[in-house]
């Protein structure tokens, strides 16, 4: 299984070749990750 985005990518480098709605969608769900205060396991 893939995942939908690689876990090494930045969150301007997910920005390219992205329409208006799929960027805000992006952006959106870093926000409610930050604020529910969410560590990746490294």
């Amino acid at each position: 299984m893939q995942d939908i985005e690689p876990p090494y990518t930045e969150p301007y480098v997910r920005w390219c070749e992205r329409s208006t709605s799929q960027l805000m969608a992006s952006l959106l769900l870093d926000f409610i990750v930050e604020s529910l205060g969410y560590k990746e396991p490294y």
